[in-house]
């Protein structure tokens, strides 16, 4: 999944919203990438930042649709397994939020189809 994030985030282009723990290899490739103009990583982790130079924002899923709705997020990545209790909301608010593309990211323990119902 990492090699196929990294290949992903070097196409992207403006505005990105990401969700979970992304590797630092994959914060790289952004942080390298001139065309995007905004990276924000959103992480509910206790042990975020500590690995990478990137600061994490801390989630408060109440006010992501207000912070983030004038901001022209054009695309979205979560990792679905670390949205924790966000998962029955995020879809919708990332629907609204979005501009452009929504990449979600499932693990094979995750059930699919539970995810097609929400």
């Amino acid at each position: 999944m990492e090699n196929y994030l990294n290949k992903l985030v070097k196409k992207l282009d403006g505005n990105i919203l990401a969700f979970g723990n992304l590797s630092d290899k994959v914060i790289n490739s952004i942080n390298e990438n001139n065309n995007i103009l905004l990276f924000d990583l959103l992480n509910n982790s206790k042990d975020s930042g500590d690995s990478s130079d990137y600061k994490n924002k801390k989630i408060r899923y109440s006010n992501i649709r207000k912070k983030y709705m004038k901001k022209n997020i054009t695309n979205i990545i979560a990792i679905y397994s670390d949205l924790e209790e966000y998962k029955n909301n995020f879809i919708i608010d990332s629907i609204v939020i979005s501009k452009k593309n929504i990449y979600l990211m499932v693990s094979k323990k995750d059930d699919i189809e539970l995810i097609k119902c929400q």
